[in-house]
C-alpha cells in the first residue's frame, strides 16, 4: 500500500475533505479558518475533529515515522508531513474549544509539554481504535476523552 499511487489518492482527499495544509506562510489564513470554525455550533467542530483525526490516523497508517523518502515519492511524503502537521495544530485548537464548551470552563494546549502530550494521545488513541475498530466518531470521543483526562487533568464521570 505504501506506493506513489496511495500518497497521491490521499493527497487527493486530503485536498478534497480537509482542505489546505497551513504552515508558518499561511498562518493568517489558518487563524482565519479556526475563528470561522469556533463560532459555528459544537456538533459541526465536533465532526471537523472527527474528519481531522481520521485522516490524521490514514497519513500516520501510511507513512508513520519510519518511510524512507525516494526520488520519485520525496514531494508527497513532505506534503504529507505538512498535512500531518497541520492537523495536529487544528486539533490542538479544536479539541480544547468541544472539551471548553462541554465543561463549562475554557482550556487552551499553552505550553510545548501539553502539545507533545498531546501527540502521544494521538498516537496511542490511533493504536487502540485501529485495535478495537472504533468508528471515526468513536475514535473522536475517545480522543477527546484522553485529552480531556490526561492534558487538562480532568476526571472522568
Amino acid at each position: 500500500m505504501k506506493n506513489t499511487n496511495s500518497f497521491d489518492e490521499l493527497i487527493s482527499l486530503l485536498r478534497e475533505n480537509v482542505g489546505k495544509a497551513y504552515n508558518q506562510d499561511s498562518m493568517e489564513s489558518f487563524e482565519t479558518h479556526i475563528q470561522e470554525l469556533i463560532i459555528s455550533d459544537t456538533k459541526k467542530i465536533a465532526n471537523r475533529i472527527s474528519l481531522l483525526f481520521a485522516y490524521w490516523s490514514n497519513i500516520e497508517y501510511l507513512f508513520g515515522a519510519n518511510t524512507e523518502a525516494s526520488w520519485e515519492n520525496s514531494p508527497e511524503i513532505i506534503l504529507l508531513k505538512e498535512y500531518k502537521f497541520s492537523i495536529t495544530n487544528e486539533l490542538a485548537l479544536l479539541c480544547p474549544e468541544v472539551i471548553s464548551r462541554d465543561i463549562g470552563r475554557q482550556y487552551r494546549v499553552e505550553t510545548q509539554d501539553q502539545f507533545n502530550l498531546m501527540i502521544q494521545i494521538l498516537e496511542k488513541v490511533d493504536i487502540l481504535t485501529r485495535e478495537e475498530r472504533r468508528s471515526d466518531s468513536e475514535a473522536a470521543i475517545f480522543l477527546l476523552e484522553m485529552i480531556a483526562s490526561h492534558v487538562f487533568q480532568i476526571p472522568r464521570n
